[in-house]
């Protein structure tokens, strides 16, 4: 199955659209958006306000060029009329962005028939992938349900399953566990792919952030330990900052930890070797404290945090963490990592 899978992973990086990209350029990856049809069970309906706000009011006067990378409409649950209708301001700033030819949209597995079936304009340059060349680094943005062999081949029995099963019980896609077995596949053999061929690839599917192939726990651990080897060498001057900035991480590592099963617990989530910076995850705009995404900026990368301060301030008093309002609103983002694109290449090229 792998070797089916690569297959069409080399299929799809060999073939899709080539996009050379500089240090002036300026994007943000978002997806996994579920847009339903403003009901009780759509799952984007609590962060649709956020999302259209840092779009219209961030990204979009900031001349941002927008790559929605799959799942963006939940056509699994939802017919695409209702989900037109519910959503026709979301659709208006995507329009605007396209207008200005800063649009790039990708389609995954629960917005896959929209490459089967005109929609009267949605699907325009609609694509399954994107390369992005960063001084003929590339950088290989996809969705991810292209990990599962013949996924594709279930979508209607899917779709059907989600409209007349899952969706009057209220089953919500936000609750799906991002670490189940699926999902860990997923992330393996996209890592396996992005390491084989010395490249980074950028995901949506499973609803998880990554940066630089490290999870959430991942990176807590090696921040904890960081701020461990800066206490050893503190003169005293720093110390109590340093000791509640690690017992806040802890807790939070903690938290994390008892959400997971055994086998994520376990060091080298991949192989047993160093790590390669290979795979990032814009996560999801449908988290429950907000929406996560990818941005590519002068030369840099980074993974942002969206979120409303009266449903989520965990952020404000790291030290650690860039915080930015929007304007005079209620939304932060938050800049969670940030690394420089030079370097994770020359990082990628001595790991692999």
């Amino acid at each position: 199955m792998k070797k089916k899978v690569f297959e069409k992973l080399n299929i799809l990086f060999n073939e899709c659209l080539r996009v050379k990209i500089d240090d002036a350029d300026k994007f943000v990856i978002f997806s996994d958006a579920h847009l339903g049809n403003g009901g009780y069970q759509d799952d984007f309906k609590q962060n649709s306000e956020l999302f259209a706000s840092i779009l219209q009011k961030y990204y979009l006067p900031r001349n941002y060029t927008l790559i929605l990378n799959g799942d963006i409409e939940e056509l699994y649950k939802f017919r695409f009329k209702k989900i037109v209708t519910a959503w026709q301001n979301i659709f208006q700033i995507f329009d605007e962005f396209r207008s200005r030819g800063r649009l790039y949209k990708i389609f995954g597995n629960h917005d896959y028939t929209l490459s089967r079936r005109n929609y009267k304009g949605h699907n325009i340059g609609l694509m399954e992938g994107i390369r992005l060349e960063y001084e003929n680094n590339p950088i290989f943005i996809y969705h991810g349900h292209q990990t599962a062999n013949r996924l594709e081949d279930y979508n209607r029995f899917s779709s059907l399953f989600g409209r007349f099963i899952l969706n009057p019980i209220g089953y919500k896609n936000m609750t799906l566990n991002a670490d189940n077995l699926s999902k860990f596949k997923t992330e393996k053999i996209a890592y396996e792919f992005a390491s084989g061929n010395k490249i980074i690839s950028i995901l949506g599917h499973t609803h998880r952030p990554l940066f630089e192939s490290h999870s959430k726990i991942d990176s807590l651990k090696f921040l904890i330990e960081n701020l461990m080897l800066e206490l050893n060498g503190d003169d005293g001057s720093n110390q109590l900052n340093l000791v509640e900035k690690i017992k806040m991480h802890k807790k939070e590592l903690d938290i994390l930890y008892s959400q997971k099963k055994e086998k994520y617990r376990r060091s080298g989530l991949y192989n047993d070797k160093i790590l390669a910076p290979c795979l990032f995850n814009s996560g999801s705009v449908i988290g429950k404290r907000g929406a996560t995404g990818i941005e590519i900026r002068k030369g840099k990368i980074a993974l942002v945090y969206w979120f409303d301060q009266n449903r989520s301030s965990r952020f404000m008093d790291y030290d650690s963490v860039r915080i930015k309002r929007l304007s005079k609103s209620n939304f932060y983002r938050a800049i969670l990592k940030k690394d420089n694109l030079k370097n994770i290449f020359l990082r990628i090229r001595l790991l692999t």
